[in-house]
């Protein structure tokens, strides 16, 4: 009865908490507790980055775009024209933006979507 593998030990930690339906349980909530924790600390971390870039400075690459027209990109955000943006980091082909009305708004796009997204003044 070796050679059972993961059925084994799933049956095995099943007895030992009580049965199948408190080992899914105990699963379950595990996962959801690790998967909240690491959002948590992951939104976190873009807010302070967010909150230590400050729009004036020269120093950092951080710019200030105003949607032009309607898009809508991939993952389903729509851009009304008229809406303020900033640029809080860029890594390559993409930018890191934020809505400058809502800091938890925060969008990851290409840099072919933010050049139809732009008005023709940036403001740096």
């Amino acid at each position: 009865m070796g050679n059972l593998g993961w059925y084994q030990n799933i049956t095995k930690y099943s007895k030992i908490v009580g049965g199948p339906k408190k080992f899914i349980g105990i699963v379950a909530v595990g996962g959801y507790l690790i998967f909240r924790t690491v959002e948590a600390v992951a939104h976190s971390t873009v807010v302070k980055i967010i909150d230590k870039k400050d729009v004036n400075s020269k120093d950092n690459e951080v710019c200030q775009f105003i949607v032009n027209n309607k898009q809508e990109d991939e993952m389903g955000n729509i851009f009304y024209p008229g809406d303020t943006m900033t640029i809080v980091a860029k890594d390559g082909d993409s930018f890191l933006i934020v809505r400058n009305n809502d800091k938890n708004d925060i969008l990851y796009i290409s840099k072919t979507f933010f050049y139809q997204l732009i008005d023709k003044n940036v403001k740096k």
